[in-house]
């Protein structure tokens, strides 16, 4: 009965306040899982010392967009935990963010703000490079060569003002 309660009121909310201030609001959860074989864990070029394993990828994320007669902002965030069978030290936290938004602030004059972060410990991410470069032509494509499983982070912020 309370849960039903809260649930109308919550609805209602979104309801009147869509309809008194004029933006549209969206929430997409998602959560994947993916297996992945690798026969060189260890990231060498030495044949005698590679080492296979699996690692599992457990992805629960987010998007939220709220669009204005003036502006929009778009958040999403994916949180995932890999686990590696065999070399369990390499277990760990990976997170990827973006963050964008746009305000109009005359007829011809628009402020945007990006933000695209990335903390991992894989070395070999599989972008899809076309895919990105369509979502988001600002994004800089890392093309950095990786040689080991230590921990990098990745942020690039970008403020403009267009008139």
């Amino acid at each position: 009965m309370k849960s039903r309660f809260i649930l109308v009121a919550i609805g209602t909310f979104f309801l009147f306040t869509s309809i008194s201030f004029g933006y549209k609001a969206t929430f997409l959860p998602r959560i994947s899982v993916n297996g992945q074989y690798t026969d060189n864990v260890l990231l060498t070029e030495n044949k005698d010392l590679k080492e296979d394993d699996v690692i599992t990828t457990i992805t629960p994320g987010f998007s939220a967009e709220l669009v204005g007669k003036k502006g929009d902002a778009k958040i999403s965030y994916d949180p995932s935990y890999a686990f590696y069978n065999d070399f369990d030290e390499f277990n760990g936290w990976r997170h990827r963010a973006r963050l964008s938004g746009m305000y109009m602030i005359g007829k011809r004059t628009r402020f945007d703000v990006q933000d695209n972060f990335l903390y991992t410990e894989d070395p070999l991410r599989d972008d899809n490079i076309a895919v990105t470069r369509t979502e988001d032509p600002t994004l800089p494509i890392d093309s950095t060569n990786r040689k080991s499983r230590r921990v990098y982070t990745t942020n690039f912020a970008n403020v403009g003002l267009n008139h």
